[in-house]
């Protein structure tokens, strides 16, 4: 099957990945990323939330716990591979986002595990780190960008050792504002480009969250 359009064609591989463990399946997969050997990371709803595959979907191992205890997970969303290759997972239920070595040891945690952040206003909840999170991207000074999310409706800075810097966004619907901050990257020139997806639209920023652009569907 081929899908796509224009120069932008793809074929599925049917038979990918070529066999799941035994007594397994992978549940909902919340993101997915590909590290600097073309292994596969998968993050997933299931009891086995991390996953490593082969380019050509041979299984390779596993590592988390779902559950409701700190160090486990309840609810992944992001998954994304630095330049370090260091694993940045995170979790809305939890409210963190976390970084691991690829054999899962954290060894930096943003957030506090199941705590909530937010402040009630007219237009929907918002405030500092987290509510809900989404996602996270490594800038190429190692600066860390998180989406937060469902809860806030904000992005957040932090230095590259997990140091709270600065936000920015509000509820809304005008340039600048943000419904459910459902995801993020930041490009290789610093650009962050934020999925705004209730409002049906791509949102780009500097780094010290001055609007440069907004993409719309039409």
């Amino acid at each position: 099957m081929i899908v796509g359009d224009g120069e932008f064609k793809y074929e599925v591989e049917e038979n990918w990945p070529k066999k799941i463990p035994e007594y397994w399946n992978l549940g909902q997969c919340a993101d997915i990323d590909v590290d600097a050997d073309d292994n596969i990371w998968v993050f997933s709803r299931n009891l086995h939330p991390v996953t490593k595959w082969s380019n050509d979907g041979e299984f390779l191992g596993s590592w988390g716990k779902f559950g409701s205890k700190k160090g486990e997970f309840r609810v992944p969303h992001g998954l994304n591979i630095d330049p370090d290759g260091y694993i940045w997972l995170t979790d809305h239920q939890t409210h963190q986002v976390t970084k691991h070595k690829p054999d899962g040891e954290c060894v930096l945690e943003l957030g506090e595990f199941g705590l909530t952040k937010s402040t009630l206003t007219t237009d929907g909840t918002q405030g500092l780190p987290f509510n809900m999170p989404t996602g996270s991207s490594i800038a190429p000074d190692g600066k860390i960008f998180v989406s937060d999310g469902y809860g806030n409706r904000k992005v957040h800075r932090f230095s590259k050792t997990g140091d709270y810097e600065l936000s920015w966004g509000e509820p809304g619907t005008g340039d600048g504002q943000f419904s459910i901050v459902h995801q993020l990257g930041v490009s290789k020139d610093s650009r962050v480009f934020v999925c705004d997806r209730e409002n049906n639209r791509i949102q780009i920023f500097s780094t010290e969250g001055e609007l440069l652009d907004i993409w719309t569907n039409g």
